[in-house]
């Protein structure tokens, strides 16, 4: 497939994860993490933000690969009504979540009000079906999505979770 299948997920450099923790990423822990990537064992997915739990997935990795300084990933399953949420500006950044080894992919967030703490990243986007692929329809509606995403906000306020790394830049 062609380059315009892969979004980009993370850059090299340093960064200050949402829970303050300072997060330096050099190519070899992008090459890290697209090799321990098996979503036969562990499929990170696509979420609202940055979850502390249980909440939906609204796509899947299917695959990671790092183009110079910069990993990228594919998506399977995303449902049409978050296409709509992304195409419509409510979500044009993304955010990778990593467990503290730095090489486990915990989930990859869809942002809207918050920027990432990975500047310089490409907007998400969804056209033509060239950024992310989808496998499967959904019944879901843009309200199901909207009350998710509200959801997965408040716990996120709500909660402080050391477990693992967000890459989202705190204001």
């Amino acid at each position: 497939m062609s380059e315009t299948d892969w979004i980009e997920v993370a850059k090299t450099g340093t960064f200050t994860g949402s829970n303050g923790t300072i997060v330096t990423l050099a190519p070899e822990d992008l090459d890290a993490i697209v090799q321990n990537y098996n979503p036969a064992v562990q499929e990170a997915p696509l979420v609202f933000g940055h979850p502390q739990t249980d909440h939906p997935a609204y796509g899947w990795v299917t695959q990671l690969q790092r183009i110079g300084n910069t990993l990228l990933a594919k998506f399977k399953q995303v449902p049409e009504a978050v296409k709509e949420l992304v195409r419509a500006g409510h979500f044009k950044k993304i955010s990778l979540g990593l467990m503290p080894d730095k090489r486990t992919i915990r989930h990859v967030g869809l942002l809207g009000a918050v920027q990432p703490a990975i500047p310089g990243m490409k907007n998400v986007e969804f056209s033509s079906g060239e950024s992310f692929y989808c496998e499967e329809a959904s019944s879901y509606s843009m309200q199901d999505f909207s009350d998710a995403y509200h959801g997965t906000r408040r716990v996120e306020l709500a909660h402080s979770d050391a477990d693992h790394i967000n890459l989202t830049h705190k204001v």
